[in-house]
Parts: structure tokens; sequence; C-alpha cells
């Protein structure tokens, strides 16, 4: 099982992940419910990923919504992962 795959089990074994996708092999997105976000952040952050590398919004505008995503990093496990909510 490599780094990815892991952490694919890792979130979606305690989460309600809406959707998953793996980008390459050191990253991956999990869409979540934004009531969740708090809970999923802090889960992963005792996991190792403690580097919020980045934080973004999208503005989708035909829907008149914001989605937030956040970047985590975890150097002992080389993976990157994107919580979008």
């Amino acid at each position: 099982m490599n780094n990815v795959e892991f952490v694919k089990e890792l979130v979606e074994s305690r989460f309600d992940v809406l959707k998953t996708e793996i980008i390459d092999q050191y990253q991956i997105a999990f869409e979540i419910n934004k009531d969740d976000v708090h809970r999923v952040l802090s889960f992963l952050k005792m996991e190792g990923w403690i580097q919020l590398s980045y934080l973004s919004a999208v503005d989708w505008l035909k829907d008149n919504q914001f989605e937030l995503v956040y970047i985590l990093m975890n150097w002992e496990k080389p993976v990157h992962i994107q919580v979008r909510a």
C-alpha cells in the first residue's frame, strides 16, 4: 500500500467523503461536507499533516457558492491532501 492509498483508507474509514480524487502518486483530494471541515482537519493534524500549505477559495458563480480548498502536507509521508468543502 503506497502513501496515497493509506491516506484514502484512513480518511474514508472515519468520515463521510462525498468524492475522492487521486491526483497523482503524491496528491489526493477529498470533497467533504462543510460541517465536517474542522473535524477532518483536526484529525489529519493529529495524524501528521501539520503543515497547511495553502488555503484557497473557488467562486462558483452559477451556483452562487464558494468552495474552500485546504492543502495539507505531511513531511514523513510525502503526500499533499486537498480538503474541499
